[in-house]
């Protein structure tokens, strides 16, 4: 069993989204983290770390102590209170990251309309967008797309590789969306709070 620690006042918001060898978490205070979850914990771990921690606080270590798993942790714009999501590609976000393999994106939404596409290797800020609307609900991926519902009824799609536009389709307005878009069989699907409640079909 491992045990990680976000800090004093970061609240690990929603589930965590689990890669090919790092999980990762998003905080209220906008932090990300890439966790190596596969290690142990070991007897007298966490006292250790808390002593080396306050030797550090005291002044007397020049670098603060790494927790076990700790692989990065990157400040992101705004609170991030929605859980973050996996883009995958074996194309072009490969090729600029000069892999030859697959290279994951870590996608993160804030509440005030800023997107925000992470490495998930490193946690290397790859792009950053602005949505002209307060973003509602977690950020899902389809294929190479990321998608975001808004405030005003509106789902944003943005390219997982680079952040930029690729389309938004507009519901009634006014009207929030109430949970994550997710795309099947070809149809986008959009739960909003229209009539109190609506599920829109639209064509992928």
């Amino acid at each position: 069993m491992q045990i990680y620690r976000t800090g004093r006042g970061r609240w690990v918001r929603g589930a965590p989204a689990i890669g090919d060898d790092l999980l990762h978490i998003s905080s209220n205070k906008g932090r990300i983290w890439g966790i190596d979850y596969r290690g142990r914990r070991y007897p007298l771990e966490r006292t250790l770390l808390y002593l080396r921690t306050q030797l550090w606080v005291w002044g007397f270590t020049a670098q603060g102590p790494a927790q076990q798993g700790s692989v990065w942790a990157t400040q992101t714009a705004g609170e991030q209170p929605y859980p973050p999501a996996l883009a995958y590609s074996d194309s072009d976000l490969a090729s600029e990251s000069g892999s030859g393999s697959a290279s994951i994106v870590v996608v993160v939404a804030d509440a005030a309309g800023i997107v925000t596409g992470l490495d998930a290797d490193n946690g290397a800020i790859r792009w950053e967008a602005q949505i002209d609307d307060d973003i509602t609900v977690a950020p899902t991926i389809a294929g190479e797309i990321a998608l975001v519902g808004t405030k005003q009824g509106r789902v944003i799609a943005r390219s997982a590789a680079d952040g930029a536009a690729a389309w938004s389709l507009q519901l009634q307005p006014d009207r929030a969306i109430t949970a994550s878009p997710i795309v099947a069989g070809g149809v986008l699907l959009t739960a909003s709070a229209a009539d109190g409640g609506t599920l829109t079909a639209a064509g992928y």
